[in-house]
């Protein structure tokens, strides 16, 4: 998956999921733009389940790690206001995917 980050100051920034829970989600990032923990942002990005559904909320740029010269891992967490339905919505999606994992792996399904 991948999402759009906006800072404060207006700056918009790409970013590719790595990992995503109903807490928050980890990404790379190869933006020059500044980025600091404890950034607040705005991150919108789209779940592709069975209806399309935009994900939109404030979060928390908790952690920065600048050693891969050629991408920045961010670690963010979504807002305490993120409306607890997408937050239900990203779990959902979460144990969606990791069924079909499994099912992969397994074989299951599968003709």
């Amino acid at each position: 998956l991948d999402a759009t980050l906006v800072s404060q100051s207006g700056a918009i920034i790409d970013i590719h999921i790595l990992d995503l829970s109903a807490g928050g989600l980890s990404g790379t990032v190869s933006a020059p733009e500044p980025l600091y923990k404890g950034q607040v942002l705005t991150l919108v990005f789209v779940l592709p389940l069975e209806d399309l559904t935009l994900i939109k909320t404030e979060a928390n740029l908790i952690l920065v790690n600048t050693q891969n010269p050629d991408s920045t891992v961010l670690r963010i967490e979504f807002s305490k206001t993120l409306d607890s339905r997408q937050r239900d919505l990203i779990h959902g999606f979460i144990v969606t995917k990791q069924l079909e994992m499994i099912r992969q792996l397994k074989g299951w399904g599968m003709s």
